[in-house]
């Protein structure tokens, strides 16, 4: 390395072994031997291009592309080490983008005001309610988006610009949605209309190419968003302060289960909202980060809309009524450029008082914003109090899985009939089946997603069906079989109280796999069902969004390349 390219990455040297002790100190259980499966959080301890993980006949493949990421990476250093990499760099991201966001804001920025913004990134509401129900896709949007506002604030934003956008698309809709529309309000406030265009254009036309791979089946499906979706999935307080206070101090998540303790309690809910204010004022009076201030102050009203009493109701039919509407249901993930700018907008108080000077009191109170984060919610550290860690996936389950796999092709029905479930090997938390990740054939399962409040319908027109006949008193395996399945997976310790635990296997049926953690059933061959989603739509969008993230990879060598010579 050249001693131009060490100056450099000198500046992110403090910052860099902050947010790396941080976010050890943050995951700490998460990192252990085995997998973390939480809530959202399904990963296949065998990696497998299952149809689910490639999206293949799914009406809406959420998991595409992230999962198909994520098994690439399992291939090539093994799932376990894979997800904890995954994991750990997210929460580096969350971090580090703020800070490369601050130094161009403020050049010349302190070691002790970076390290600051890097803390302030990553230990704060919004990364912990993520974390506590997996949603590494969410964390993924915000880990990027830092990066992104400020490589739409370069001299040269176009491929920076592109590339974030690029790598937003392996997350997939939610990671895109968070991602995209800030960095183009970014675009618009910084720079003469006419000046915006091209960065503007290279914005969108990679965010539509690397959306193609779910945006194509899902649009062709044009299956409703379930209107309710909305309503509970609306943000909901936190702190004693109400909805949108929790949301102006960067919590607000929809799931109270989330919530971390402290923020309900009087004295760290005030000094986080402090803090918030405190970041704003210092942002504005810093006149080159008004421009972001502007982009990230418009994605928390469109957020706070979202929850205000009668508004909400607006924003619910617009859910209900948009194609892909869905991606909006859950409004509280776009503040991740407020996230952002209340990080730099801490930095810049922290660097504030370490410059003035009569030093002292000043600098003593510089350190204690710095770690303020950390007082504030001390509860979230060490794997959000130790109920973040990893498990060891059975034996044989994962055996039956490759039975199941190996199989002659054929649609496998997922029992219990529902999609979560608490395995007592994972410590009993509420995790997704795993059946649809390590299982490399077409898998039926219940896709509708319970809530306290109720339950908001799915889009597989097969589940529904069959949830409509269980309700009707058909035995779960006959209601499977109605919808051409050939193979039922029941695992067997997913909790006998859940629909379908205890269905009634035909006689005729054979045994293909058995174990503690599942049973595996080959029912016979059964007709096709005209019901089943195509699989040429996602294979259309496989083939766009592929050829979108080659063209920007090679455009990226291109300009390397040029400055290399």
């Amino acid at each position: 390395m050249t001693g131009a390219a060490l100056a450099r990455c000198r500046p992110y040297a403090a910052p860099l072994a902050t947010a790396l002790a941080a976010a050890l100190l943050l995951l700490g259980p998460a990192l252990g031997p085995g997998l973390l499966l939480a809530v959202d959080l399904g990963w296949s301890p065998d990696p497998r291009f299952t149809p689910f993980v490639t999206g293949t006949g799914m009406v809406a493949p959420r998991a595409v592309p992230s999962d198909a990421a994520g098994v690439l990476l399992g291939l090539l250093i093994g799932a376990s080490a894979a997800q904890k990499l995954t994991l750990l760099l997210i929460v580096l991201g969350c971090g580090l983008g703020p800070v490369t966001l601050a130094r161009r804001l403020r050049p010349g920025i302190s070691p002790l005001a970076t390290s600051a913004v890097a803390v302030a990134g990553m230990w704060n509401p919004f990364v912990a309610e993520r974390l506590a129900v997996g949603q590494w896709t969410v964390l993924l949007g915000l880990a990027i988006v830092g990066f992104a506002l400020r490589a739409a604030l370069g001299p040269q934003p176009t491929l920076p610009v592109a590339a974030c956008i690029a790598l937003a698309g392996v997350g997939g809709a939610n990671t895109l949605v968070m991602v995209l529309p800030p960095v183009l309000l970014a675009l618009l406030l910084t720079r003469p209309y006419a000046a915006s265009l091209r960065p503007i254009a290279a914005a969108l036309g990679t965010g539509v190419g690397v959306a193609a791979v779910w945006a194509v089946p899902a649009l062709i499906a044009a299956a409703p968003a379930d209107p309710a979706g909305a309503e509970a999935f609306r943000p909901a307080s936190d702190t004693p302060f109400g909805a949108a206070l929790s949301l102006v101090s960067g919590g607000g998540m929809w799931n109270a289960a989330t919530h971390p303790d402290a923020r309900a309690a009087l004295l760290p809910a005030a000094a986080a909202t402090a803090l918030a204010v405190l970041a704003t004022v210092a942002a504005w009076r810093h006149r080159p980060a008004r421009a972001v201030l502007t982009a990230a102050g418009m994605m928390l009203v469109l957020v706070v809309i979202s929850a205000a009493p009668g508004l909400d109701r607006a924003w619910s039919a617009i859910v209900g009524a948009l194609p892909g509407g869905g991606l909006l249901r859950d409004a509280q993930k776009l503040l991740a450029a407020w996230i952002v700018l209340l990080a730099v907008g801490l930095g810049l108080v922290v660097e504030a008082l370490f410059r003035r000077p009569r030093g002292g009191p000043a600098a003593v109170g510089a350190v204690a914003l710095a770690l303020a984060p950390l007082a504030i919610l001390p509860g979230i550290g060490w794997g959000l109090g130790g109920t973040l860690r990893a498990h060891a996936v059975p034996v044989d389950l994962r055996a039956t899985a490759t039975v199941l796999s190996d199989a002659p092709p054929g649609l496998v029905g997922v029992l219990p009939w529902n999609q979560y479930r608490r395995y007592p090997w994972n410590g009993e938390r509420l995790a997704l089946s795993l059946a649809p990740r390590m299982v490399d054939q077409p898998v039926l399962q219940n896709d509708a997603l319970p809530l306290r409040g109720g339950t908001i319908a799915g889009e597989d027109a097969r589940a529904a069906a069959v949830s409509a006949a269980i309700a009707e008193g058909v035995d779960p395996v006959a209601a499977l079989r109605a919808q051409g399945v050939r193979y039922v997976l029941i695992e067997a310790d997913a909790g006998t109280d859940a629909v379908g635990s205890q269905a009634t296997i035909p006689a005729g049926a054979r045994v293909i796999a058995q174990g503690e953690s599942a049973r595996a059933y080959d029912l016979g061959p059964a007709p096709a069902i005209a019901t089943q989603p195509a699989s040429g739509p996602v294979r259309v969008g496989w083939i766009v969004t592929s050829a979108a993230w080659m063209l920007v990879l090679g455009w990226v060598l291109v300009r390397v390349v040029r400055r290399a010579r």
